[in-house]
């Protein structure tokens, strides 16, 4: 059996399979982990706009467009049903920590609203890139994702709802699947410039965001240490 792994994992199409279920699971925990933090801190941790459009393209591409890979639809399944703790977190903690009036007033009209949009959107989107997997949708996503969550991080300097733990589930789990999706390019032929852009935009945007929740915390911790030593 061992071994039978090990041929897998150096086979190209294995490695992939690999690096995808990696990832995704990477993804998974990502997910836990902001729920919990969430929970925690009473708020969301996900971006408004990011959990519509996220989780609109989890559920059109399991219940609309699935996968034909078995494992691949189980772990978008997965995907599906642990971001279901990140939408209800938001409906349940965000409209008190809206900071403009306005949308607080309207906060589920608005949340239906843009979940709504994202759904139009995306099933838009898939008909006019042909994007039969979601792949050009889900790392666009990934990517609006990656740079609102620089700005929540802005917006929320007391670190609330922010999980360090996730933003490196997320940076890690993505980049690996972003590896095997353009070692599968490599292996295919062709172009694929936006893709390749959108990896590169991720990433970068992901270290950003985690040597921010790192200095964050570091600061954090300093001054707690601080604290304790003029007490003492």
């Amino acid at each position: 059996m061992i071994f039978n792994f090990f041929n897998l994992f150096f086979d190209s199409h294995g490695f992939e399979m690999v690096a995808a279920i990696i990832g995704s699971l990477l993804w998974v925990l990502a997910y836990i982990l902001m729920a919990l933090k969430g929970y925690k801190d009473q708020t969301y941790g996900l971006p408004l706009v990011a959990i519509t459009l996220n989780f609109s393209w989890e559920f059109i591409y399991v219940f609309f467009y699935p996968p034909d890979n078995r494992i691949v639809m189980l772990l978008r399944i997965a995907w599906l049903v642990f971001d279901v703790f990140n939408v209800w977190l938001l409906f349940r903690f965000g409209k008190a920590v809206q900071s403009v009036p306005e949308i607080r007033q309207h906060f589920y009209a608005v949340v239906l609203f843009t979940f709504a949009l994202a759904y139009l959107g995306e099933m838009a989107l898939h008909h006019r890139l042909a994007d039969s997997g979601g792949d050009a949708s889900a790392y666009s996503i990934n990517f609006i994702m990656s740079v609102l969550f620089v700005f929540m991080y802005f917006n929320r300097r007391d670190l609330r709802g922010l999980s360090y733990g996730a933003a490196w589930a997320k940076m890690v789990g993505t980049g690996i699947m972003a590896l095997a999706t353009y070692l599968a390019f490599l292996r295919q032929g062709g172009t694929h410039y936006l893709l390749d852009y959108l990896f590169a935009c991720i990433f970068i945007f992901d270290v950003i965001y985690v040597y921010l929740l790192h200095k964050a915390g570091a600061g954090a911790a300093s001054s707690l240490k601080a604290t304790a030593s003029a007490r003492a």
